[in-house]
């Protein structure tokens, strides 16, 4: 768990780094071939599209803090959106990683 959670940071550091430069290569694991070789490039003053809905992630976040928390939450942050679009994409990288080699379609 805290090798994901590690992954996981490193990209969104990475994510953090690209909106600053064209483009960075991220090693999100110590194994010897990196899950996310190339952050492509977004053109100049457009950002990368999201896998995550930012509106929906936002109210489901705050609805699970209001069920499940004794605080009440009223804000989301950057660094939490990012964090959720960072786990999406290895949760998404590492399934396609798991499939067979045979067949079209992804299960």
């Amino acid at each position: 768990m805290a090798t994901l959670s590690k992954e996981l940071q490193e990209y969104a550091d990475a994510r953090e780094a690209q909106r600053t430069k064209p483009a960075a290569v991220i090693q999100t694991s110590s194994k010897t071939e990196p899950l996310v070789t190339l952050v492509p490039k977004a053109e100049k003053g457009k950002r990368l599209s999201r896998l995550t809905n930012t509106s929906k992630v936002k109210q489901a976040a705050l609805e699970f803090a209001g069920q499940h928390r004794a605080k009440a939450f009223t804000r989301v942050s950057q660094s939490f959106l990012d964090a959720i679009e960072a786990e999406v994409r290895v949760l998404i990288l590492r399934r396609v990683k798991l499939q067979p080699s045979v067949g079209k379609t992804l299960t």
